[in-house]
């Protein structure tokens, strides 16, 4: 790589401090310089920032052996990278001290013999530190440049990590999610195993590192992101950390490159699914298929896994009628949706349609059916926190978990049901397993049967409330879900203690004084929660 940092031991080399002489702490000739200054005045807090090599004659500043010390362990501690003092002007000599604490610290001091002007060094080292930052910005368009057009190439990814080889001279590493990996030079077997397992071990934590330590060698990582997702990361092997942004910034570069490819190769992936839409359609409608057409589509250990159905609708219709503008947003969407599935571990068979996109998902072998539920809740947090701009105004119904081909169709109708649920704001769970007695109203409502027992159980309430624009079924509500605690459904409904009694009196009339006995009160909840459901339809349908 080439040399963009500028060191003491660089500017040792300049013409310049051919009468310079390093007294003391001879070993951080490695440290980094950013910029020069010359510094004549004891207060130097407001003036340093970092990195600068100092340079001072000593004037106006009392050198005895004490001021001396206090002097040189302030530049220390702002963290300088060295001090040039001028001998002879001001300073005839330096106590031991200071070189004992310089020697400790690792802090070159130099020395000019002779008289030396301080003008012309920094103009030399300040010229030198620009040109070096234009190189760096030279390199890293031309790096850029050589990573797009490499992109373009077959086995593309291949030579990008070739091209960070030669220009860093150090090996270079990409490992993609879907455990493809890539390194370069190709000696490097046992490295990209150490690499992998601390992959598997810090896969929570890595997206965050930009340096990690792996058995004693330093790398710099960089994600590679796309659609807002991590599909890999490129690791390259740092000798130099002290070129850590520069390193970044051309891992950076790379990163872009690499999920061109993979955008690309998962694109011309997903434009092959037809025949995956077509097996998801053909199961909803029931229709008898051959096994090779199972088994052409996705591996056989997955002919008998379990499964479940999972439903995305899309409340807002892409408003573009242009066919191609549909089928590359189609595509996007199949490609996230399944990168995030795969991801928690599951096998998926996907359809997109404009106002839905309905998936199979397959749960493979390795996951014990007992943790299973669990393994969808990191998939879910990822899915609700992609941008909308990915999933408008998705809501998601998953289904039961099904052993058997021909179930589909009663998963996807089973994950409809939970759509209509959250559509309506009536239940949170995106699982029909936790909609609880939603299970039993949601088939009911398609018939005039829950009518008929909603109006048995509650049709005196509803009428009473009516005709007197009163809050009796809230109140019904209230009290049964606390539990018939008089004190709590007050709280909740913001009324006095005496009004609730006033208004169970009034249900006991319409009701009778036994609508606390189990068998009745488990009649009213079931009455009252499909009396919502029947609510949220009607406004579901004045909306339609």
């Amino acid at each position: 790589m080439k040399e963009i940092e500028l060191t003491v031991q660089d500017v040792l080399k300049r013409p310049l401090f051919n009468c310079a002489k390093i007294i003391a702490g001879k070993k951080g000739i490695n440290r980094k310089i950013k910029w020069s200054h010359i510094l004549e005045v004891k207060d130097i807090d407001m003036f340093v920032n970092g990195g600068e090599l100092i340079l001072t004659t000593g004037m106006n500043i009392q050198f005895d052996a004490q001021n001396q010390l206090d002097y040189v362990k302030k530049l220390i501690d702002l963290n300088t990278a060295c001090l040039c003092i001028e001998m002879e002007t001001s300073v005839k000599s330096l106590s031991e001290d200071v070189l004992s604490l310089a020697e400790n610290y690792d802090y070159p001091i130099i020395i000019f013999e002779q008289t030396v002007k301080f003008v012309e060094i920094t103009q030399d080292l300040h010229t030198f530190i620009i040109n070096r930052h234009h190189q760096m910005i030279t390199d890293l368009d031309l790096l850029s440049t050589k990573f797009n057009q490499k992109s373009l190439q077959p086995n593309g990814i291949l030579k990008i990590l070739q091209e960070l080889y030669h220009y860093f001279q150090q090996p270079a590493f990409f490992f993609g999610n879907t455990l493809e990996k890539y390194y370069f030079p190709s000696d490097q077997k046992h490295t990209e195993c150490s690499i992998r397992i601390f992959i598997e071990e810090n896969e929570e934590t890595l997206f965050n590192k930009r340096f990690v330590f792996i058995r004693q060698q330093t790398f710099v990582v960089v994600p590679v992101r796309v659609f807002e997702q991590i599909w890999g990361y490129i690791f390259l092997e740092a000798f130099d950390l002290s070129a850590n942004e520069f390193y970044t910034l051309v891992l950076d570069r790379a990163a872009i490159a690499i999920s061109q490819i993979l955008l690309r190769f998962r694109t011309i992936e997903e434009r092959k699914q037809n025949l995956e839409d077509d097996l998801v359609r053909a199961l909803l409608l029931e229709r008898t298929l051959e096994y090779e057409q199972f088994s052409s589509i996705f591996p056989i250990q997955y002919l008998e896994a379990p499964y479940r159905v999972m439903c995305l609708g899309l409340k807002e219709k892409p408003i573009d009628s242009s066919p191609s503008h549909w089928e590359e947003k189609k595509i996007q969407m199949s490609m996230l949706l399944r990168s995030l599935l795969n991801k928690a571990g599951f096998y998926s068979l996907l359809s997109v349609r404009p106002h839905e996109i309905i998936a199979i998902v397959f749960i493979p072998p390795s996951i014990q059916l007992h943790i299973e539920r669990d393994k969808w809740n990191p998939f879910l947090h990822a899915l609700l926190n992609v941008n909308p701009g990915y999933f408008p105004s998705a809501f998601l119904g998953i289904s039961s978990l099904y052993f058997q081909v021909s179930s589909i169709n009663k998963g996807y109708e089973e994950a409809t049901y939970v759509l209509s649920l959250k559509n309506r704001n009536i239940s949170p769970t995106h699982f029909f397993d936790e909609i609880g007695i939603y299970r039993l109203l949601l088939p009911l409502s398609k018939t005039d049967g829950l009518k008929d027992y909603i109006n048995y159980y509650l049709g005196k309430i509803i009428e009473y409330d009516k005709q007197n624009d009163s809050e009796l079924l809230k109140t019904l509500a209230v009290y049964l879900e606390c539990n018939g605690s008089k004190k709590e459904a007050a709280e909740r409904l913001f009324i006095v203690r005496q009004t609730l009694y006033h208004r169970i009196e009034k249900l006991e009339l319409l009701l009778g004084t036994e609508f606390l006995n189990p068998v009745n009160r488990l009649a009213l909840e079931v009455a009252i929660h499909g009396y919502y459901l029947e609510e949220s339809n009607k406004v579901i349908g004045q909306l339609i």
